[in-house]
């Protein structure tokens, strides 16, 4: 029986390890590039464009908004 508990907590560890790894990787392999564009056009007018592009392999959830 206690060799099942040592079992249990060597595979528990293996997955904990996969999961960190897992995440780190997410974290800094999923990007979102935002450029931005301004002209000045007729009567003090400003126009601004906002392009958000995903380099990423994988979607990404984001939420981007202006501050």
């Amino acid at each position: 029986m206690d060799i099942f508990i040592e079992l249990a907590k060597f595979l528990g560890g293996i997955a904990g390890v996969v999961a960190l790894v897992w995440r780190i990787f997410d974290e800094f392999s999923g990007y979102l590039r935002i450029g931005l564009k301004t002209e000045q056009v007729k009567n003090g007018w400003i126009f601004v464009l906002t392009t958000i592009e995903n380099k990423g392999n994988r979607p990404k959830n984001r939420l981007v908004a202006p501050e």
